[in-house]
């Protein structure tokens, strides 16, 4: 879940005395502490009350708007909430976001008075807390089952409509909807009669018809059209998060009711959608994701074929920088050749390392993935090319000494060091010290003042 939080008056919401504990944790001088709260806490304020003046009194918070010192004793503060975020990071008591499986986590962000939280474990918290407030063992199969679908199962899509879900906060959502149903605890475990993947299935299909928690994207609810002429467009899995007529609010026509997917597509395999209303673009791209006919075939370009005698750089050159269209599925073939790559590598170390088969599907699921990235990322912006600076140490001018600083902080607490060198690049004077619990910012000064 991300929350944006706007500190109001947030200057004069600051307290004193967690000022003076935020100064001495980062090891700010006594001195210069007890200087600075005698700026801050010098402050009388007085109350106009019937046109006249009400004897003064001392606040106990609150900085001065427009005072040069307000700024940095506000940023100081709000470091200060960052470590305590990391804190609970590190003892999992918040759970940070990823924005790709590989890439780094991010638990805030801070913009001057502006806040932004990350954190999906309370999506799980509150399926946990609505579920332990009824006793499972005193409702019937049935009773559960209803709560589930009422309850529990509407906390995940208010969020879903705005954010996606990790597929790991889905399946904690699951775990708890499948113990509650079966009426199994941490203190006594019940055997679940019935699989999960049952249970979600419509009651014409021989389940509950128990909406499960799915990530939008599922790779697994990927579904390939052959002729389509079975296929209904409304009510079977076709697109990546479900069923289409499920993403739709209000009643269908009876002629589009029961329409095919074989009646919006033409002789050349591609989406012509005829309907009385205008499908978001979203739907639109994630139909248009949906693998129809796949030729078993890649079917480089003509214009291709004369590299395949090449060496093998120059053979991976023109085939990834090719500009060219595979004239089997309409998609660029650089795209096509790359995902061919990926899956003959893939599939090659996994019967090596792992003792498995073959894949006898492999150039269709090779096509069915790039066709996917093609139609989702069409409308991605390029990212910008960004200018290569090539920094190295230069000598200072003759007579002249050239003084560089560096600083670390390694889980709060922070170091720094600097090297003094004359105008032939012979050290002068080194030095390194700690410098305790503070932020990056202040100890790169930190390091700077050493340095001088």
């Amino acid at each position: 879940m991300a929350l944006k939080i706007d500190l109001e008056k947030a200057f004069d919401r600051l307290e004193w005395s967690f000022i003076r504990e935020v100064l001495v944790l980062f090891n700010i001088p006594p001195n210069l502490n007890a200087l600075i709260m005698d700026c801050i806490s010098s402050t009388f304020v007085s109350i106009l009350f019937n046109s006249g003046k009400l004897p003064a009194f001392c606040p106990s918070r609150g900085i001065r708007q427009g005072d040069p010192l307000s700024p940095y004793i506000f940023i100081l503060c709000l470091e200060y909430l960052g470590l305590l975020i990391r804190d609970k990071n590190a003892n999992n008591a918040w759970k940070p976001v990823k924005a790709s499986r590989s890439g780094p986590t991010f638990s805030h962000l801070f913009f001057a008075d502006d806040l932004m939280l990350f954190d999906f474990h309370n999506i799980v918290h509150k399926v946990q807390e609505k579920l332990a407030g009824w006793q499972a063992s005193l409702l019937s199969l049935v009773g559960r089952r209803t709560l589930i679908k009422s309850s529990s199962g509407t906390i995940p899509d208010y969020v879903m409509k705005e954010a996606l879900l990790p597929s790991r906060v889905c399946k904690e959502i699951n775990r708890a909807n499948r113990n509650f149903l079966w009426g199994s605890t941490l203190e006594k475990r019940k055997m679940h009669l019935v699989s999960w993947n049952t249970v979600t299935r419509p009651k014409d299909h021989g389940g509950l018809a128990c909406k499960a928690a799915k990530p939008l994207l599922d790779s697994d609810l990927r579904k390939v059209i052959t002729t389509g002429t079975s296929t209904s467009l409304w009510y079977d899995t076709c697109i990546s998060n479900g069923i289409l007529g499920a993403q739709l609010i209000g009643p269908l026509n009876i002629g589009e009711q029961n329409q095919l997917v074989s009646q919006i597509i033409d002789q050349n395999r591609n989406w012509h959608f005829q309907l009385s209303f205008d499908l978001p673009e979203n739907m639109v791209k994630l139909i248009q994701a949906i693998p129809t006919n796949i030729n078993s075939q890649l079917g480089p370009p003509s214009g291709l074929y004369n590299s395949f005698g090449l060496p093998l750089s120059d053979w991976l050159h023109a085939n990834c920088k090719s500009s060219l269209v595979s004239w089997h599925h309409g998609i660029p073939w650089s795209t096509l050749f790359l995902f061919g790559l990926w899956s003959i590598w893939t599939n090659r170390n996994c019967v090596t390392y792992q003792a498995k088969h073959p894949n006898q599907h492999l150039r269709k699921d090779c096509v069915a993935k790039a066709l996917e990235f093609h139609f989702l990322t069409a409308s991605c912006k390029p990212p910008r090319a960004r200018d290569r600076l090539n920094a190295k140490w230069t000598k200072p001018p003759l007579g002249w000494h050239k003084l560089n600083i560096d600083a670390s902080v390694t889980n709060g607490h922070a170091g720094v060091g600097g090297l003094i060198r004359d105008s032939n690049g012979n050290w002068v004077q080194g030095f390194s010290k700690t410098i305790g619990t503070t932020s990056v910012l202040m100890v790169e000064l930190w390091a700077l003042r050493e340095g001088i």
